[in-house]
């Protein structure tokens, strides 16, 4: 996930303002404030799952919420995912729950909620549905990407505070995943976080 840029400017955008006779916070009522914005902002879990659940442990966690899930590759244990699903009001037409192994063990390290589009405008008019949806509860930041669609980043990872949590963007698939699904969709991704350090 992108590193936050303007770390401090959250910090400000999270900070109340106060009018000129208004009495100033002390610096430890100001401190605890912000702690508490911010953790306010750190996204723990989905669709009840925390991240880092086992593979085994999330799939029945979720196939009890979600019934059979549509394919399973059960032989990496990377991936879960389901089809036209509901969640927070929201018919999504794919849910992906993704997981990384450190040869012993398995971490949900992400989660992929699809809303297909036939047309951009279609993409960007459901992108902005979820970034309204989710600016309720997180402070988000606006960018531009390759193609010229703007895209959002928000809340904190549960890993590291440096690191957004998701980004809510417009995929515009390639010719040959078009002929499977559609020309674009808009996505709010969460992670991928690494639980499993690897290093040379």
């Amino acid at each position: 996930m992108k590193k936050i840029f303007c770390f401090f400017a959250l910090i400000l955008a999270l900070t109340p303002s106060f009018a000129q006779n208004e009495e100033p916070m002390d610096s430890v009522a100001l401190k605890n404030f912000i702690r508490e914005k911010l953790e306010s902002q750190i996204v723990t879990e989905i669709c009840g799952v925390k991240f880092g659940t086992s593979y085994d442990v999330a799939k029945e966690m979720l196939e009890n919420k979600y019934g059979s899930s549509e394919y399973d590759f059960t032989h990496s244990k990377q991936t879960i995912s389901f089809k036209n699903k509901k969640y927070a009001g929201i018919y999504f037409d794919a849910i992906h729950f993704l997981f990384q192994s450190d040869g012993y063990r398995t971490y949900m390290n992400g989660c992929v909620f699809i809303l297909d589009a036939n047309t951009a405008e279609d993409a960007k008019e459901k992108r902005d549905r979820l970034y309204k949806r989710l600016s309720e509860k997180y402070y988000m930041v606006e960018e531009t990407d390759k193609n010229g669609f703007k895209y959002y980043l928000g809340g904190l990872s549960p890993l590291n505070s440096d690191d957004f949590a998701f980004v809510i963007d417009v995929i515009k698939y390639d010719k040959e995943l078009a002929k499977l699904y559609t020309p674009f969709a808009a996505r709010l991704m969460y992670g991928t976080y690494d639980f499993v350090k690897e290093e040379f």
